[in-house]
C-alpha cells in the first residue's frame, strides 16, 4: 500500500479516534469503573477502523458500507451489558453502557473523516457526564450499600430483624436465608441499602438487640 493521502486520512483518523477515546475513557477510569481509558479507547479504535476499511471498500468496489457500520452500532451492546449489575432493584453500569456505545458511535464519526463533529461530541458526552453531575446529585440521594450476615436461633425472628432494618431506614434489597449444616440455627444474608450514613458499630448494637440475634457481621 502506498502512502497516499487516502492512507494519510486513515492514520489521522485511527490517531484522533485512539485520542478522543481515552478522552472519555480517561473519566470513567478516574472513577474505577471496569470499562475505563483502555477499553474505551479499544472501542473507539476498533469502530473507527471498520469505516476506515469501508472507505477503502468503498473506492476500490463502489460498495455501500452502511452496513459496517450498522453492526458496530448493534454488536457493541456485548460489552454494555457486561459493564451493567443489578442488585435486587437496584441497577449499576448504566452510564457506563451507554458511554461505550456512544464512543463506538463516535469512532464511526471519526472514521469517516468528521473531526469537527467527532470533537463535538465529546465535549458534549464530557458536558453530559461531568458537567451534569452535581445537579444530577441534588435530585438523587446517595444510596449506602451494605450486606449484612445475620445468624438466628430460629426463623420466627426474621420478621423482626427487618422490622429492626427497616425502622433504621435500611431498605433490603434481596434475601438469602440458609439453614447452618450441623446447627438449628439459620443464617440470613440481606443485601441492603440506606439513604444516610449508618455506623456499622450502632447497626450491629441495635441488630444484635433482637430477640434471636446470635452474630451479625458485615460481609
Amino acid at each position: 500500500m502506498s502512502f497516499d493521502n487516502q492512507y494519510i486520512m486513515s492514520v489521522i483518523s485511527l490517531v484522533i479516534a485512539a485520542v478522543l477515546g481515552g478522552i472519555i475513557g480517561f473519566e470513567r477510569a478516574g472513577k474505577n469503573h471496569d470499562a475505563g481509558l483502555r477499553t474505551h479507547i479499544l472501542v473507539c479504535l476498533g469502530s473507527a477502523t471498520v469505516m476506515v476499511l469501508g472507505r477503502y471498500i468503498m473506492n476500490d468496489y463502489d460498495i455501500d458500507i452502511a452496513r459496517l457500520g450498522a453492526q458496530v452500532i448493534s454488536g457493541i451492546g456485548f460489552l454494555g451489558v457486561g459493564c451493567i449489575i443489578v442488585t435486587g432493584d437496584r441497577v449499576k453500569g448504566l452510564t457506563t453502557a451507554a458511554g461505550l456505545w456512544a464512543t463506538a458511535c463516535l469512532g464511526l464519526v471519526i472514521g469517516m473523516g468528521y473531526y469537527l463533529v467527532a470533537i463535538t461530541v465529546v465535549a458534549l458526552m464530557l458536558l453530559a457526564v461531568l458537567g451534569l453531575r452535581p445537579i444530577a446529585m441534588k435530585f438523587q440521594e446517595k444510596a449506602y450499600d451494605m450486606t449484612i450476615s445475620v445468624t438466628m436461633s430460629s426463623r420466627g425472628a426474621i420478621a423482626d430483624l427487618f422490622s429492626c432494618l427497616s425502622g433504621l431506614g435500611i431498605e433490603t434489597a434481596s434475601v438469602r436465608i440458609n439453614q447452618v449444616p450441623d446447627d438449628d440455627t439459620i443464617r440470613v444474608i440481606a443485601e441492603s441499602y440506606s439513604k444516610k450514613a449508618v455506623a456499622k458499630s450502632d447497626l450491629i448494637a441495635l441488630i444484635s438487640a433482637v430477640e434471636g440475634v446470635k452474630t451479625v457481621v458485615f460481609l
